[in-house]
C-alpha cells in the first residue's frame, strides 16, 4: 500500500496520473510519497452520514475519514481494523477486541462506546436503516470493557462480518453525537487516515491527514 499523503483534494478535474498512484499497491519510498492528491470525481458527496447514505460517491469519502471495525483482504476475507481480534462465542454471538491507539481526529480516544452506540444507531428500529438490516436482529451489545464489545444476534448470520466491514457501518463519536456538539447529518468526525478540512459544494473536498490516525 502506499503511504498516507499528507493532503488529499477531491475535486472535479480529472487527474488518472495521480489517481493511478492511490489505487496500485506499490512500496514508494518516503520520497515518492506525495504530499497532495487530486482526485477527479463525478458528483458530489450526497450524505456525510455513513448510516443514512445510499449512495457510492458518498461512501469513498467515508472510507478515508472513518474507519470500521473489520477490513478485507483481496480474497474478500475479514481482516482486522478497529477490531485487532475477535472470537465467535457461538453461532449468534461474536465479541470484539478493540485496538488501544484509535483515535477520532479531535484528539479523542475510540473506546467501545462508539462502538456500542454506533451499532445501536445502525439497529435501532425505528431508524429503518436498510444497513442496520444486514447486521441483523440484535438482542443484545454491550460494552464488556473499554476495548471489547460482545454482539448478540437472534438468529445466525453469516455475512455479519462482512457487513461490519463497509463505509456504512462505520465506528461515528458518539460521545460528541450525544452531546450535541457534533452532527454527522452536517459533517464528518471520524477515526480514519484523512480528516476534512474543507468542503466547497458541487466543487470539492479537501482533506489532510489525520495526525492521531492509528496506521502509520
Amino acid at each position: 500500500m502506499i503511504g498516507i499523503p499528507r493532503m488529499l483534494r477531491i475535486g472535479r478535474p480529472l487527474l488518472l496520473a495521480i489517481a493511478s498512484i492511490a489505487l496500485t499497491h506499490v512500496e514508494p519510498s518516503a520520497a515518492q510519497t506525495p504530499a497532495t492528491i487530486t482526485w477527479g470525481k463525478p458528483s458530489e458527496v450526497l450524505s456525510t452520514d455513513p448510516h443514512r447514505s445510499g449512495d457510492g460517491t458518498s461512501w469513498t469519502v467515508f472510507y478515508m475519514v472513518y474507519d470500521q471495525l473489520l477490513s478485507t483482504d483481496d480474497k474478500m476475507r475479514p481482516v482486522p481494523k478497529l477490531a485487532e481480534s475477535w472470537e465467535k462465542v457461538s453461532p449468534t454471538s461474536y465479541v470484539f477486541h478493540l485496538r488501544k491507539n484509535a483515535f477520532f481526529s479531535n484528539g479523542r480516544q475510540l473506546t467501545s462506546a462508539d462502538v456500542v452506540g454506533s451499532l445501536k444507531r445502525l439497529t435501532d428500529p425505528k431508524a429503518n436503516s436498510p444497513w442496520g438490516k444486514q447486521i441483523g436482529t440484535v438482542t443484545n451489545i454491550v460494552a464488556v470493557d473499554d476495548y471489547t464489545v460482545r454482539l448478540d444476534l437472534a438468529a445466525p448470520n453469516t455475512a455479519l462480518l462482512a457487513v461490519l466491514s463497509v463505509a456504512t457501518t462505520s465506528i461515528l463519536p458518539m460521545k460528541e453525537i450525544e452531546a450535541g456538539t457534533f452532527d454527522p447529518a452536517k459533517g464528518m468526525l471520524g477515526s480514519g487516515p484523512f480528516m476534512v478540512v474543507r468542503h466547497q459544494q458541487d466543487e470539492s473536498w479537501t482533506l489532510e491527514k489525520n495526525p492521531k490516525y492509528w496506521q502509520p
